[in-house]
């Protein structure tokens, strides 16, 4: 409540490096009170049929193409020369999470292009079974990671997430367990985004690796 609380204060659950001057504009909350409260979201989502998924792969989409990062193509370009290297498409399902800023005609155009590369693709899958109320791409990934585990029993080490967005970082927190793979990378990042943008992505990717790796030891 903003009466409560001065000004520019904000809430994490994970540990922040303390500002130079010491004045600390962070409090820190446990991940499991926060764990706590989204596992009660998670048990009021819709019903949950009797299929078991196996060998789930969450992919975070970005706002590459809505920010103009990169064209439309090169996005989906970036998106299927990724899975092509990380996914068995004999063994692995994919379930596309769409960013909230998302258009529909590139989350639509994505999973079509996908399907015809012949991966497995869970999203019509997953509408059909009702497994949310709320569109997917307005979910927040913690959430959605906490509806897989507590309401269709999918063990944390059994789902894959790729580091393609900062929510995985606060999700890595959440669930430890969940496998993480890894971002883009360089080679991928020079072949598809916008040259005055590469350096800044590049960036992020090695800040995200860094405290993943730094949360898993």
């Amino acid at each position: 409540n903003k009466n409560n609380h001065p000004k520019r204060i904000f809430y994490y659950f994970y540990n922040l490096n303390s500002p130079k001057n010491k004045r600390h504009k962070y409090i820190q909350i446990k991940c499991d009170y926060i764990k706590n409260m989204l596992n009660k979201l998670a048990l009021k989502s819709g019903k949950i049929t009797n299929i078991k998924y196996k060998n789930l792969i969450i992919f975070p989409l970005t706002t590459f193409y809505e920010t103009n990062r990169s064209t439309l193509e090169a996005e989906i370009g970036l998106y299927i020369d990724y899975l092509n290297h990380k996914v068995n498409k004999e063994k692995d399902i994919l379930l596309i999470k769409p960013h909230p800023g998302n258009l529909e005609i590139k989350i639509n155009l994505l999973i079509e292009r996908i399907k015809d590369e012949n991966f497995n693709v869970l999203n019509n899958q997953f509408e059909k079974d009702k497994i949310l109320k709320l569109p997917l791409k307005v979910i927040p990934l913690e959430l959605l990671c906490s509806i897989l585990v507590q309401k269709m029993i999918i063990y944390e080490k059994d789902i894959k997430i790729a580091l393609n967005s900062n929510a995985t970082l606060s999700t890595s927190y959440l669930f430890p367990e969940i496998k993480c793979l890894n971002p883009f990378g360089e080679k991928l990042i020079y072949k598809y985004i916008k040259e005055k943008f590469t350096k800044k992505r590049i960036l992020q990717e090695e800040i995200l690796i860094k405290k993943i790796s730094q949360n898993k030891i």
